[in-house]
């Protein structure tokens, strides 16, 4: 959990600092730790799986890091409680800088969100922690178990 903790922290400053946070996955194993940024994320969840996919594919040909333990991403995103409409439609939809983690040994997932609070110019100013809470909650996604699978159909787990 340091690893997240730091990778949170490192994130949240990036972002106030530059304004923006390119999508960027975090891989730690068990022999080297790797940072890739997500260049072509897709435009809808079945491109955003398979972009995952091939990442894991290309971290384990490039920067083969052992066996997985850790897998982080940073996106920015959209978020929404209106559950008719997807949350990029919602006019009520707020922005915010999101963190999941995958623990690949116990298979935990979990998440945490930052609103993005802009001030009148449209320059990021603050973020705030989504549900009033900075802990992580748990989530049950498809990205990371993707980046998995691709990464273990290049360098399989040897037990």
């Amino acid at each position: 959990m340091d690893d997240v903790k730091a990778i949170t922290d490192i994130a949240k400053r990036v972002f106030l600092e530059d304004g923006y946070h390119n999508p960027m996955v975090f891989v730690k194993g068990t022999r080297s730790k790797v940072a890739v940024e997500v260049k072509n994320f897709g435009d809808d969840a079945y491109q955003r799986e398979l972009a995952m996919l091939n990442m894991g594919t290309f971290v384990a040909c490039k920067s083969n890091v052992g066996e997985l333990d850790l897998v982080v991403i940073v996106i920015e995103a959209w978020m929404s409680t209106d559950l008719t409409m997807l949350p990029s439609q919602s006019p009520k939809r707020i922005e915010v800088l999101a963190i999941n983690f995958l623990d690949v040994t116990t298979q935990e997932e979990k998440a945490t969100s930052f609103k993005i609070i802009r001030d009148n110019r449209g320059k990021a100013v603050e973020l705030r922690p989504y549900d009033k809470s900075t802990d992580f909650y748990e989530v049950k996604g498809h990205l990371l178990p993707a980046f998995v699978k691709g990464y273990r159909a290049v360098s399989p787990v040897h037990n």
